[in-house]
């Protein structure tokens, strides 16, 4: 199984990192992925356990806006994509239209 733990603040960048993502897994790469955020570089470790199938575990924390949040569900929809969202509890009061959103999409 390889796991990915990437932190970021735009739904938007997690789909560009998950196409990335997708391709570092099929060639069998166990390396760091480099994000900016806030013009700052950082190194993200690839954890990633041997397994015979392909497979890849993408997890959100859902702690800011949710205004790309529908563009996220299908893109994930698109790609047959389920994921795990940590949703923070003022983001949940806030949004609860999201949450709804993507448990219905079934995250």
């Amino acid at each position: 199984m390889k796991l990915f733990v990437l932190t970021k603040k735009s739904l938007l960048l997690y789909s560009g990192l998950f196409l990335f993502i997708v391709i570092l897994v099929s060639l069998n790469w166990n390396k760091t992925v480099s994000v900016f955020e806030n013009s700052v570089k950082r190194d993200l470790p690839i954890y990633c356990v041997d397994k015979k199938e392909k497979v890849c575990a993408i997890s959100f924390d859902a702690a800011w806006g949710a205004e790309d949040t529908p563009t996220l569900i299908k893109i994930l929809e698109d790609y047959e994509v389920k994921t795990t969202f940590f949703v923070v509890g003022d983001w949940v009061d806030k949004y609860p239209e999201s949450v709804k959103a993507l448990y219905d999409a079934g995250h």
